[in-house]
């Protein structure tokens, strides 16, 4: 079963309407939390998820805060560097034991 929102799971063959109804930054919360709680194959699932979604064309969850506020100039940049960052990190995941 994969996490895709708080109190809430999904059998995998059900996958394709999470993946169209995502909210990634819901996604990369749950994923970290699994990680905490030591939770690693729900965590690695969850990654797989959010690849997915950004492979799609899905925007990224923010992974650094500090790119929010990009001027409209540096937003282009800004949203590559969070997709970059976010499936690097999605990536390490969905290796955990």
């Amino acid at each position: 079963m994969l996490a895709i929102a708080p109190s809430k799971t999904l059998e995998s063959a059900a996958c394709l309407h999470w993946l169209s109804n995502m909210d990634p930054e819901v996604a990369w919360e749950q994923m970290f939390t699994a990680i905490r709680q030591g939770d690693f194959q729900t965590a690695a699932d969850i990654a797989g998820d959010l690849t997915d979604w950004i492979e799609r064309g899905g925007f990224a969850p923010c992974v650094l805060p500090e790119l929010r506020d990009a001027t409209e100039e540096a937003r282009p940049v800004a949203n590559e560097i969070q997709r970059h960052l976010a499936q690097e990190d999605c990536s390490f995941v969905r290796k955990l034991p």
